[in-house]
């Protein structure tokens, strides 16, 4: 008799944790703001909405804390908003996008030097290339992430494949943020796929878009055609002239044979040469 008074008080006990699971859910979905709270688990179809939502007006959170397991992810937040304005960028690819601008202004005081000022993840950007600080690289790979939830094509991507590196660094910063991506959203990332022919100089020095495509010409290769007919996201951090990725998505289409290039980089600058 006690064995059976167990075990309804377990099926009821196990009813009420249901019904609370399924009523904090149905309130989580309704909740718009997430002001009240800073952990959640959202569906991905609300998500989804919110983010194009919180794009629309944008804003977009700093300091977000994104992990998934296998049906949800997971979303930890500060209350803390930041300016970001993603835009298009236009190339031979089929749709591209970046996060922000890279500066709002830079003023010169001489001697070569500039008072200048970044947006929040043109700096973030900055402190990590160029001050080592690696703490920005979860930083910029949430920023990424909430992006990349956003558009519709994400769950489609076949693989992430970020620009090789112009120079030497201890921890490179597109491969490193795009393997966090990669982690997070559950594609996968190929970081030998696209091989250099020859090493090219480093293009931010090279103002004439006609020479930085001399350097670039044929200046790539693949490892073979191993991602025909898929989808790919080529990850950059600052677009300028969009050569390399041009370059690399010209390759990617002509020698791949993939099926469509997506490109999303973290910044670009507000002059195109």
């Amino acid at each position: 008799m006690e064995v059976v008074l167990y075990i309804i008080l377990f099926l009821i006990v196990m009813q009420i944790a249901d019904y609370l699971d399924k009523k904090w859910q149905k309130f989580c979905n309704r909740n718009k703001s997430l002001e009240d709270r800073d952990y959640c688990i959202i569906p991905i179809e609300v998500q989804e909405a919110r983010k194009r939502a919180e794009i629309e007006n944008n804003h977009l959170y700093q300091n977000i804390n994104i992990t998934s397991n296998n049906t949800n992810i997971i979303i930890e937040k500060e209350n803390i908003k930041i300016e970001n304005n993603p835009s298009q960028i236009q190339g031979n690819w089929k749709a591209g996008w970046a996060l922000d601008i890279h500066t709002i202004k830079s003023i010169p005081l001489g001697d070569g030097k500039f008072d200048t000022t970044y947006t929040e993840t043109g700096k973030a950007l900055n402190e990590l290339k160029y001050h080592q600080n690696y703490e920005q690289i979860e930083n910029l790979a949430n920023e990424v992430i909430e992006f990349l939830i956003t558009r519709q094509v994400t769950p489609y991507l076949h693989v992430i494949i970020p620009i090789p590196p112009s120079k030497d660094r201890t921890i490179q910063p597109v491969t490193a943020i795009a393997e966090k991506v990669s982690q997070v959203l559950n594609i996968p990332i190929d970081t030998n796929y696209v091989i250099k022919n020859r090493s090219t100089s480093e293009l931010k020095n090279i103002d004439d878009p006609e020479e930085r495509k001399k350097i670039l010409l044929n200046a790539f290769n693949l490892q073979d055609n191993r991602y025909q007919n898929k989808k790919i996201l080529l990850f950059d951090d600052l677009f300028r002239s969009g050569s390399t990725l041009k370059e690399i998505t010209k390759t990617l289409y002509i020698t791949g044979k993939v099926q469509n290039v997506y490109v999303v980089t973290l910044t670009k600058t507000r002059s195109k040469r």
